[in-house]
Order: structure tokens, then C-alpha cells, then sequence
């Protein structure tokens, strides 16, 4: 036979003799029901375990060195908080079954190889099971201690100095961003600590957007009667609005704008106004006071004022010259910041009194007066009625007569410079009231009275009686 004949068959004996051999092996390494060669788990060997041993041996050394509790941030709260509660779960025993499949699984090559312990070592991760129903009832059970409104810098006044208290940044749990971040965080049993998701919300108005607001450039307070609720109610609500807006340098204030329209669905009642110089009862009635107030407390910041209006007739709150009137869609009251910085409106509605401030900076400050002059006082009719219903020669006054006025009004302006200004601002005409008198029918003519005759004296008798009456009347 050939030499090369022998070694050809003595080849196909050895790979027959090896085949059998794997097959005999692959089958008893099967059977056994271990995992093979230089196999591990987290870092830890289980080679050669069974499957219950392995657990065995990962609860025992690797369970033991994994966080007891997450910690959670959300923002400057922070919760410790064990995994399971948080509905997580290690999977053990998944782990080990994927080990198991180390040589069991693949082509015929790589089983082999792997079996033997030749392709080299494998670490497998264990993982995590997370229920995500649990995660999410703990958000929104810690949300309440998360979330908070922003809160505006505050403004405080005394006397003429401005004191700011800084604003709080508002912040809300975002729940669903939080869930999912945190639920696939969970799949690593090695988490020690996960931010929570927080959307920071910036106050409206904030101590830097304040910087400027410094003293009380001007200010003004108009008495009401606390006693009309409907009206008192009124004066606040438009207060309310009016009060904390910051007017930039070159911007406008709009009365209307921000008040809006008289609506009862807004919170408005029914109050008396002018309408075609008679009182009537509206809606809104009582926001010409608020109008009226922010008036002069503008004119006395020295700003300039770009419309306003009089009232029909003279209201008992501000002197004639000094009011404004405001309907909205018609009549406004607007002023404009002509001042180098930012200007902050200011109103109070506080025992019977409504007031309001223009803040500023102390570089615009100015010496501001009023004056009224060429004041005239104008007459007012009166008109009378018959009215039946009454009693002869009686009368009843329905309206009362009220004089009208005309006035002009000056601004004196001294600045911080010693510049001196004076400036006509307008002059107003209100129309007297007229008297509404109702009379009753005119009293019934009567005769003059008939004159009385005395009867002539009689001679007294006996005039010198010692008794006698003389001296008696």
C-alpha cells in the first residue's frame, strides 16, 4: 500500500476517531446540565454549575455588593429608595439560562470550541425586570413635592424707597420623560442614582428685570364708598391687573389694553357710571376711579400722557381738571415711559382708599406739582313738573341740581438738574346738572281773613275802691 494511502487513512481514522469523540462529549456536556468553561456572570465564574448552583453562587457573592437604594434628584429634593420599590426585579435566572446556552447553541465548530473553553472567556450581564405601572404611581406620588408656581419679585413700598424681595423660579415633574428615563436606567442593577426630568418654569417678573425700580417717582389716592360692594369689587379687580406691570423706556400703558372689556364672565358688576351725563348703573362701573387714580399718579411721575378724557360731569372722587373717563372701545387713558429706565405700576384697594405708585429709578426723579386755575363755577337750571299724585302746593326733587365746572390744569416740573418747567395741560368744561323738581297742584285760592271789631270799653265803676284791678291787663 502506498505510503501516502496509509497517511490518508489513518487522517480519516483520527477525524472519525475526534468526531466521535465531540459527539460523544457534546452529548455528555448536554446532559449534564452545566455551564461550560470559563464562563461568568457579572464578573463572577459559574463554570461548571448547574443552574441552580450559579444563582446559588450569584446571590451569595454578587447580590450582596449591588445599591440597597437608588437615589433619585428631581431639583433640590432627593428621595432614597430601594429598587424593588420601585417594581425591580433581578433576572437571575435568565442570566443563567443564557449561560447554559454557552455550547449548546451555534454551529457544530463554535459549540465545540466553546466547551472546551477555547474561544475564550464570556461575561454575561445580568438584567433587570421593571414593572413601569410601579414606577410611574411613585412620580406621581412625590410630584407634589417637586412642583411649585413661579413667584414674581415682589415689590415693596415705605414712603418713598422701593425694597425687592427676589422671584422663585416655578418647576413641574415631568411624569411621562421621568418614566421612561428611569424604567430603562432600572435595567442595570448597578444604578446608584438617576435625575429625574424637571421643567423649570422663570417667573413672569424677576429681581434683574426690576434693577431699576428704585423709589416712588409719583403717586395718588382717591376715597370710594366702601359700602357699594359692587363697585368696591370693581375697583379691585382692575386694580389687580393694573398692578405689577413694568412699562420699558419708550413703551406704552394702555388702560383698556390690560383691564380689557367690562364683561361679567371677567368678574365685573354692575356699578353707577356717566352715560350721556346722567348715572346709570353698568357693568364695570368704577373702573373712571382706577382710571382716574393711575391718571394722576402719572402726571405727578412726570410722564407723558397720551390720551384721557373728562368726564361728562365733575365726580366727587378727584378734583374737576384731574379725572379720566374710560369706555372701553371709545374712550382710554394712555401715558408713555419717556423716562431713561424701566417704570413699574403699583395699586392698592385698602380701607375705602385706592391708591397707586409709579416706581422707577431714582435718576428720574423730578419735583412735580399740579395747579388749577381759571376755575369757573356753572349754574345750573331747574325744571319743575306737575305731578298730580302730590299734595297741593307740595314738591319732590327727583334730581338734584349740581353745578358745572370749568378748569385748566398746569404741571410744574423742577428736575433733579434745577430745570425748571411749566406746562398747560388741558382745560375742561363739565356740564352743570340740571334740578328735576316734581310739583303737585297749585294750593287752593282763599278769601282774605275779615278784620275783627272790639267792643268799645265800658266806664269802670266804683275807680276808687280800694280792690280794684288796676294794673290788670
Amino acid at each position: 500500500m502506498p505510503k501516502w494511502l496509509l497517511l490518508s487513512l489513518c487522517f480519516l481514522l483520527l477525524i472519525a476517531f475526534f468526531a466521535v469523540g465531540v459527539g460523544v462529549s457534546g452529548r455528555q456536556f448536554e446532559a449534564s446540565g452545566r455551564i461550560a468553561r470559563n464562563v461568568s456572570i457579572a464578573g463572577f465564574d459559574v463554570s461548571g454549575r448547574t443552574a441552580q448552583q450559579a444563582v446559588e453562587v450569584l446571590h451569595r457573592k454578587w447580590v450582596p455588593t449591588l445599591p440597597g437604594k437608588i437615589v433619585l434628584h428631581a431639583a433640590d429634593k432627593e428621595w432614597a429608595v430601594p429598587p424593588g420599590l420601585l417594581g425591580s426585579r433581578l433576572l437571575l435566572e435568565d442570566a443563567v439560562a443564557r449561560a447554559l446556552r454557552v455550547g449548546r447553541e451555534g454551529p457544530l465548530w463554535d459549540r465545540t470550541l466553546a466547551r472546551l473553553g477555547l474561544s475564550g472567556p464570556r461575561n454575561l450581564e445580568a438584567a433587570c425586570e421593571v414593572d413601569e405601572s410601579r414606577v410611574q404611581e411613585f412620580l406621581i406620588e412625590i410630584a407634589p413635592q417637586v412642583n411649585r408656581e413661579p413667584k414674581n419679585a415682589t415689590v415693596e413700598i415705605e414712603g418713598n424707597e422701593v425694597h425687592i424681595t427676589p422671584g422663585v423660579e416655578g418647576r413641574v415633574l415631568e411624569i411621562e420623560a421621568s418614566r421612561l428615563g428611569l424604567c430603562k436606567a432600572l435595567r442595570n442593577p448597578n444604578l446608584q442614582a438617576f435625575e429625574l426630568k424637571v421643567d423649570i418654569q422663570r417667573p413672569a417678573v424677576s429681581e434683574e428685570e426690576l434693577a431699576d425700580i428704585q423709589v416712588v417717582l409719583g403717586t395718588y389716592t382717591t376715597p370710594f364708598n366702601a359700602g357699594n360692594k359692587d363697585r368696591s369689587h370693581n375697583l379691585r379687580l382692575a386694580t389687580e391687573m393694573l398692578s405689577g406691570t413694568v412699562i420699558p423706556p419708550g413703551a406704552e400703558l394702555s388702560v383698556n389694553a390690560i383691564v380689557g372689556p367690562r364683561l361679567t364672565e371677567k368678574g365685573y358688576r354692575s356699578a353707577p357710571i356717566f352715560v350721556n351725563g346722567e348715572v346709570e348703573p353698568q357693568t364695570g362701573g368704577g373702573v373712571c376711579q382706577v382710571a382716574t387714580t393711575l391718571y394722576n399718579a402719572a402726571l405727578l411721575a412726570n410722564l407723558q400722557v397720551l390720551e384721557r378724557h373728562h368726564h361728562s360731569r365733575p365726580v366727587h372722587y378727584a378734583p374737576a381738571g384731574r379725572d379720566a373717563t374710560v369706555y372701553y372701545g371709545q374712550l382710554d387713558m394712555r401715558f408713555k415711559n419717556t423716562l431713561s429706565h424701566a417704570l413699574m405700576v403699583m395699586g392698592e384697594v385698602k380701607a375705602a382708599k385706592l391708591t397707586f405708585w409709579i416706581l422707577g429709578h431714582r435718576e428720574d426723579q423730578a419735583k412735580v406739582s399740579l395747579r388749577r386755575t381759571n376755575l369757573v363755577t356753572l349754574p345750573y337750571a331747574r325744571k319743575e313738573f306737575l305731578d298730580p299724585s302730590l299734595a297741593a302746593g307740595t314738591e319732590k326733587v327727583e334730581v338734584k341740581g349740581r353745578y358745572g365746572k370749568k378748569v385748566t390744569l398746569w404741571r410744574i416740573v423742577t428736575t433733579r438738574s434745577g430745570d425748571r418747567q411749566e406746562q398747560r395741560l388741558h382745560t375742561d368744561t363739565y356740564r352743570p346738572q340740571n334740578e328735576i323738581v316734581k310739583v303737585g297742584p297749585p294750593a287752593p285760592e282763599t278769601s282774605p281773613p275779615t278784620p275783627s271789631i272790639l267792643p268799645t270799653a265800658l266806664p269802670r265803676l266804683n275807680r276808687g275802691a280800694a280792690n280794684s284791678s288796676e294794673g290788670a291787663p
